[in-house]
């Protein structure tokens, strides 16, 4: 079969400092009259400022002047740090203007003062509270708010499928299962037409676990070492929560791989993955 390979590009759009000449119509034509020396903005006009973007994800902020509505400055983008400069503009709500280390010779940027995850009501889990917050204003609804701190529950996913393998008999031979579910899975490996959960009594076959690497994930290993004929076989990876079991969603989600010897394996449904050995 022809290999496909793909390739992705991606589109980042960048928030770019006003021109010098919006502002400076900010300060003669809304503020109007004599900008006096120390007074660069005038007296402040209301009635007439422009008007206020219908969408700001970040909310908005009052100008340099302190008198118009203008949209605030969103979380990566670059930002005026304290009032000596006036160039790309102020943070939005719960953002700090920061350099990421005080190392960083970067220009500093809008960064989130509080970094941990939260659940929104749409169910769908957010790396903070400004990530929500820009959701928020994004939404036509307003019926998105925050539902808890911490990740919304998710019933077991697997985040890394297996992939197919080739060897000779005698080698040894690692399966991997990663998943992930909040709260964290418990994982387990069975052969298939066993009632048993590996590794068993077998002493050529271990099994190890351990957290990560994705947030709220777990990885285990399923090991045979000098795999032999009686090996053959469909091993699978089990993994549950109690998210999953209490509630209607599907509460085991199973990565099958095979262990074959000698002709290939016809393709499997969903993870799945061959292993054929040859003599």
């Amino acid at each position: 079969e022809p290999s496909v390979v793909l390739a992705t590009t991606q589109l980042q759009c960048l928030f770019l400092p006003k021109p010098a000449l919006s502002r400076q119509h900010q300060e003669v034509g809304v503020r109007g009259g004599d900008k006096g020396e120390g007074n660069l903005c005038g007296p402040c006009k209301p009635d007439l400022c422009p008007p206020t973007p219908p969408s700001c994800p970040a909310g908005t902020v009052l100008d340099d002047c302190g008198c118009c509505e203008e949209c605030a400055n969103v979380e990566g983008q670059m930002c005026d740090p304290d009032g000596s400069q006036k160039f790309y503009g102020r943070c939005g709500e719960g953002l700090e203007c920061r350099r990421k280390t005080p190392t960083q010779s970067a220009e500093p940027q809008c960064v989130c003062s509080l970094s941990h995850v939260v659940c929104g009501s749409d169910n769908r889990t957010y790396q903070s509270e400004c990530q929500l917050r820009e959701a928020t204003h994004r939404d036509v609804s307003g019926l998105l708010h925050l539902q808890r701190q911490g990740p919304c529950a998710t019933a077991p996913q697997i985040s890394r499928p297996p992939r197919d393998l080739q060897m000779q008999a005698g080698g040894d031979v690692t399966f991997g299962c990663e998943v992930t579910a909040y709260p964290v899975a418990h994982l387990d490996w069975k052969r298939k037409g066993k009632e048993t959960f590996l590794p068993g009594d077998d002493v050529n076959v271990s099994v190890q676990v351990r957290g990560g690497p994705r947030h709220h994930g777990i990885t285990s290993w399923l090991q045979i070492h000098s795999v032999k004929k009686s090996d053959e076989g469909v091993y699978v990876c089990y993994t549950r929560n109690a998210y999953g079991e209490s509630d209607s969603y599907l509460d085991r989600v199973a990565g099958v791989r095979s262990l074959r010897f000698c002709t290939p394996a016809a393709p499997f449904v969903a993870y799945s993955a061959s292993l054929v050995c040859c003599h």
